[in-house]
This record gives C-alpha cells, sequence and structure tokens, in this order.
C-alpha cells in the first residue's frame, strides 16, 4: 500500500555502483547507456505500477458513497468555522476567570498558527499523492497516514483519530442534551428522564427546575436518559447518514446564526451587565500557577479541527483557494474566542460545573426586568447548542464514517454503527456531572493535540522525505534514458503551497514543521505530567482527610 521510495531508491545507487563497474572494463564497443537503460526502464515501470495502485485504491472509495466536489468558499468556510468554535466554547468563560487573560490569549494565538500551518502541510501531503496534485482523487487522513507512515504509525493514527472524533461527538451531544432538558424547563416547566444509576432511583422522574451548581435538571451524579437527550439524538442521526456536501446548507445557517447569538445578544447582554454594575464575574490578568494546567487542553480542544480539512478539501470546489479558507476561518475562530471569553467572563460568575449556557439563562431571570430581552437571551440559550453544537455532530460522524470505509477494514454499514450510533451510547455515562470537564481536558492533552497538530505534520514530513527520493532518483533516470520518452513529472504538488513562496525562502515549511512537531510534543507531554502529578496529589488529600 506504500510507495517504497527507499528501496527504489536503493536500488539505483547499486546500479551506479554496477555501472561504474562496467565502465572499467567497457571498451570501444560498449555502450554503457544501453546497458543500464532496460534495467532503469524496469525500476521506472515497477514504481509506476505502485503508484497506478495507489490511485486505484483511492479511486476505488469513490464506489462507496462519499460526497461531490462541490463545496464553495463560503460553504467551506462556515464548515471550518463550525468546527474551530465546537463545544469547546461554553468552557472559556471558566477558563478565562481561573487563569487569567494574557495566558488564554497568547496561547490561542500561537495554537491558531500551529493548527493553520498543520491543516495547510496536511494539504500539501495530500497533493503529494500520485495522481492527486489538484486533489482530483479522494484521500482522507487515515489514507494519507498508510500511504506516507510506517505501518505501526498508520494503525496509531487511525485509532486515535477515531478516539479523537469520538470524544468530540460524545461532548456535543453533552452540551446539546443538557441545554435540551434547560430548554424544556423554561417553556414547559418540566422534563423528563429514566434515571439508570444510582440503583435505587432506577425509574422514570419528573423535574421542575434545575438545582444551583447541577448540570441538569437530574443531578450531577446520575446516569439518565432524558427527553431532551432523545430529541437531539433524533435530529442529529438522520444527518449522520448524509455526505459532507449536503450538510453545507446546514452548516451556513448554523454560523450566521451562531454569529448573531455570540455577537450581538451575548456580547450586548455582558456589556449591560458591566455597565450597570450587575456583573458577578471578574477576569485576573493571570491566575494561579495552578490554574494554568488545563489551559493548553481546553485551548487544544477548542482547534481540534485539522483532522476535518481532508474531507472538505475531498468535496471543496474546483477553484476555491485551501489557504484563504483555512486562515480566515481559524482567525475569525480566535476573536469570537477572545470575545466571549472576555466579556462573559467579566459579566457573570461560573459556580462549581455550571456552563454559560446555564448561567445565562440564571442571569436573566435575575437581572433583566425587559420581558421582550429575557426572552431574547433564553430563545439564544436554547437555539446555541442547535446551531454549533449540535451542527458539529453530523460532521464528525460522517468524517468517522469516511475515515473507516477508506481504511478497507470496514463496510459502509458498520462504519455507520460505530460513527453514528456508538457516540451516543457512550455519550449516556458523561451526561451528568463533571463528565464533560474530563472528557475536554484528559482527549485534549492525550489525543487531539497529537492528532490534530503532531500526526499532520508529521505525515507532511515523511511525504516530503518521499517525495525527494522520488524526484532524485526520477531525474537520475531521466538523465540516462532522455531520449527513451520517459515521462516524468519533477516536480509534484506544486500548485498548492504551504506558505508563499517568499516567506519559504526564508522561513522553510520542513523545519518550521520540525520546530512545531518538537514543541509541541514538549508541551503535551509536559502538561500530561504535570497533570497526573497534580491528581495523585489530590487524590491523596482527599484520601488522607
Amino acid at each position: 500500500d506504500r510507495i517504497k521510495g527507499k528501496s527504489l531508491s536503493m536500488s539505483l545507487e547499486n546500479l551506479l555502483f554496477n555501472a561504474d563497474g562496467v565502465r572499467v572494463i567497457q571498451n570501444e564497443e560498449t555502450d554503457t547507456d544501453t546497458l543500464l537503460s532496460p534495467t532503469i526502464n524496469a525500476a521506472i515501470e515497477h514504481e509506476q505500477e505502485e503508484e497506478a495502485e495507489i490511485i486505484k485504491q483511492i479511486d476505488a472509495t469513490h464506489e462507496t458513497g462519499f460526497g461531490s466536489k462541490g463545496i464553495g468558499w463560503v460553504g467551506g468556510f462556515c464548515l471550518l468555522l463550525n468546527n474551530v468554535t465546537g463545544p469547546g466554547i461554553v468552557s472559556l468563560p471558566i477558563m478565562f476567570q481561573q487563569s487569567g487573560w494574557i495566558v488564554p490569549i497568547v496561547l490561542m494565538i500561537i495554537v491558531t498558527i500551529v493548527s493553520s500551518l498543520a491543516a495547510t502541510m496536511m494539504v500539501k501531503a495530500m497533493s503529494l499523492v500520485p495522481g492527486n496534485s489538484h486533489f482530483q482523487s479522494r484521500v482522507e487522513l487515515a489514507g494519507l497516514s498508510k500511504i506516507f507512515l510506517p505501518r505501526p504509525l498508520y494503525f496509531l493514527t487511525l485509532f486515535l483519530l477515531v478516539v479523537s472524533l469520538m470524544s468530540l461527538n460524545v461532548t456535543s451531544v453533552i452540551v446539546s442534551a443538557q441545554v435540551a432538558d434547560g430548554a424544556l424547563i423554561t417553556i414547559f416547566n418540566w422534563t423528563i428522564g429514566l434515571v439508570i444509576y444510582p440503583f435505587h432511583k432506577f425509574g422514570f422522574h419528573i423535574e421542575h427546575s434545575i438545582g444551583e451548581g447541577q448540570n441538569t435538571p437530574f443531578g450531577n451524579d446520575v446516569i439518565v436518559i432524558s427527553l431532551g437527550f432523545l430529541i437531539v439524538l433524533a435530529m442529529t442521526i438522520p444527518l449522520g447518514y448524509f455526505n459532507l456536501d449536503d450538510n453545507i446548507i446546514v452548516q451556513v445557517i448554523c454560523v450566521v446564526i451562531m454569529l448573531f447569538i455570540v455577537l450581538i445578544i451575548w456580547s450586548i447582554d455582558s456589556v449591560y451587565a458591566i455597565a450597570e454594575d450587575t456583573s458577578t464575574g471578574s477576569v485576573p490578568v493571570i491566575g494561579g500557577w495552578q490554574n494554568q494546567l488545563t489551559v493548553v487542553g481546553t485551548i487544544l480542544f477548542n482547534y481540534a479541527f485539522v483532522i476535518a480539512v481532508p474531507s472538505w478539501v475531498n468535496e471543496k470546489a474546483p477553484g476555491v483557494s485551501i489557504n484563504k479558507s483555512i486562515w480566515s476561518s481559524t482567525i475569525c475562530g480566535t476573536i469570537l474566542f477572545i470575545v466571549i471569553g472576555l466579556l462573559t467572563g467579566y459579566a457573570f460568575q461560573y459556580l462549581g460545573d455550571v456552563q454559560l449556557l446555564q448561567v445565562l439563562t440564571n442571569q436573566a431571570e435575575a437581572n433583566i426586568s425587559n420581558a421582550f430581552l429575557r426572552w431574547v437571551i433564553k430563545l439564544s440559550v436554547i437555539l446555541f447548542p442547535v446551531v454549533t453544537l449540535l451542527s458539529s455532530i453530523p460532521v464528525f460522524s460522517i468524517i468517522i464514517r469516511y475515515n473507516l470505509v477508506e481504511s478497507g477494514y470496514f463496510g459502509t454499514n458498520h462504519a455507520n454503527l460505530w460513527a453514528v450510533l456508538f457516540p451516543w451510547l457512550f455519550s449516556v455515562f458523561f451526561y451528568a456531572g463533571s463528565g464533560l470537564q474530563i472528557v475536554i481536558g484528559w482527549v485534549g492533552l492525550f489525543v487531539n493535540g497529537f492528532i490534530n497538530f503532531i500526526i499532520p505534520i508529521l505525515v507532511y514530513l515523511y511525504a516530503l522525505r518521499q517525495q525527494k527520493r522520488l524526484r532524485r532518483m526520477r531525474k537520475f533516470a531521466q538523465a540516462i534514458n532522455e531520449d527513451d520518452g520517459i515521462i516524468i513529472d519533477q516536480e509534484i504538488g506544486v500548485d498548492f503551497r504551504v506558505l508563499p513562496h517568499w516567506i519559504a525562502k526564508k522561513l522553510p515549511p520542513f523545519w518550521i514543521g520540525i520546530t512545531c512537531i518538537v514543541g509541541l510534543s514538549v508541551a503535551i507531554t509536559a502538561t500530561i505530567i504535570i497533570d497526573l502529578v497534580e491528581l495523585i496529589k489530590y487524590n491523596n488529600d482527599v484520601f488522607a482527610n
């Protein structure tokens, strides 16, 4: 399944050695080129056959129900922005209040640059796949790792990819279901759920309010299948069976509504609370060092969009600028994060596990006397999970399905089972309590950082290394067979660049990739170790008390 550039390159080096040996004994009647040409031609033909086999495997995926190449710039921008501003956005105000504003903003800017570079580097690797220099074929992240990475790294990539997307899906389900139950209470003054655990509470429970410090009407220490959970399930599962290009109209509508909610309604509400001295929150310049430990994981979780880029590139319309789409969406997402984190952090206080959406609802009841404005705030809280969190669930399911099918180990039906249905079964156990923060923090550190940043850059570096070998081999073969009519591409994928040419001359993307991998690996590993040490110390203190 992979281009064996190394072995082919070594065989050509042996030919050079043998050629020198032939020249030692050659005489005037011996033509070295005629002795070498058949062997070189055989090597080139072998390489071309392997490339043709890869192209055949990639093109075969078109027969398994993938989308068409019709996503325009607006659709791509909205899709990427929706992936950047996913479920973790509701955790930003708490992060700003606990960690201060300097560290999160600096890290957001750094991660914006690194994530955008990781995405464009992975796209460059896609263009280096034989027969895909203009993205005319199809290859997902799983296919890229299968082509360019060693086999153990390929299986690791496939595993991390599925786990990462599953965690994003689970979190989206949790937040959407919690807000759906809150909306039912706001509108109808009740919601119902089947409590499974603890066993002495087993049965149907009707709740009329959400207690202070509680995420759900049923408490924080239960396993429950609620009515809100079932409503979200019924709305999203059908969309998960569609293709990516079929979901673009939903993405566009959702992004427009989301921007209106966040930049107009919530921003005005926060500014009003600050101006009227009804604000209860505060954002320090920098928080305690112990509060900085979760910042990296939370921010990485919010920028976990890179793994969705190959699916978008495969179905984007010809002529859509990849660099403009990626950079504009990440920059807009960062601005949105900073605005919502600062304003809602200064305006409101967050106790326990309570998220932004519940705080907005509570403060509207307590501090806004105008009935219409209070209704607008509550409506925005109800719509937000529908237009952002809810819209991301089908996309993650589609990307999981695409990669599982392309791996060759799953048929479409089995892939749909794992991609569409399994996240809902798993989400039941994290619906209540602090499970959301645990998923965001730990999966963000252990999985999302590696699969969204390190693996894409690693694929890019392996692809460049392989391209260099093939180009060296082809140039040598062309020099010997220049009259044999062999057609050889001297550069693959030249139409797409990671950076503008004038920047790449001073800052080669290859060394930028190496620097990013080293820096990210150190940062992620150090944060994981620190978090584990703090967790052990906390558990020891609890046990001692």
